[in-house]
């Protein structure tokens, strides 16, 4: 017979499929955007459409984000633990949010599919993270290097923005799904 407190937290433990599939469609509309907003003879008005899709992407994903942490937290008790509003301020902080965001996403994925320790499973986290810290880096160079128009850069710019967007949603996919099969598991244990 389940006790009060695994029921309570069994109904506190949602995968959040909604917030995936939204996250998921704002970060595939803010990489079209950008092309065009790369591409476009205007690009006054693409550029605010695309500042405006990037930062519902943004949103979305931090809100999805915070949501499979405290989902993690529940799944496994102090292995997620990160302050909410840290977990937002490390993606806005210059050099810190060059690794502290991917633990965090790294601890939340671990926390999610049951296990704390280091295991074999980082590799979708990680090549996203690498593609998704290249993006920035070609872009800066591009933006300093060939004053935001030149060619080879913004190909290979907009190739790594691609593949980290790619990422990004089997990324939200992986861990949205590990949640799932995890509160289906719990759910089965104290029935």
């Amino acid at each position: 017979m389940p006790t009060t407190t695994e029921s309570v937290t069994n109904a506190n433990v949602r995968a959040p499929w909604l917030l995936a599939r939204l996250a998921q469609g704002s970060i595939a509309v803010a990489v079209v955007t950008d092309v065009f907003r790369m591409t476009a003879a205007r690009a006054g008005l693409a550029s605010m459409v695309y500042v405006y899709a990037m930062t519902l992407a943004a949103v979305l994903f931090l809100v999805w984000l915070g949501r499979c942490r405290r989902n993690a937290e529940i799944l496994s008790p102090g292995t997620a633990a990160v302050n909410g509003a840290w977990a937002v301020f490390a993606w806005l902080i210059p050099v810190v949010n060059l690794w502290v965001p991917r633990a965090f996403v790294v601890n939340v994925q671990r926390a999610s599919a049951g296990r704390a320790e280091k295991g074999p499973n980082t590799a979708l986290v990680n090549a996203w993270w690498g593609f998704l810290v290249a993006h920035t880096v070609v872009t800066g160079m591009g933006q300093t290097m060939g004053q935001g128009r030149s060619v080879p850069f913004i190909v290979l710019s907009e190739g790594l923005n691609f593949a980290a967007a790619a990422l990004a949603v089997r990324v939200i996919q992986h861990i949205t799904a590990l949640q799932s099969a995890a509160r289906s598991a719990r759910s089965a244990v104290t029935a």
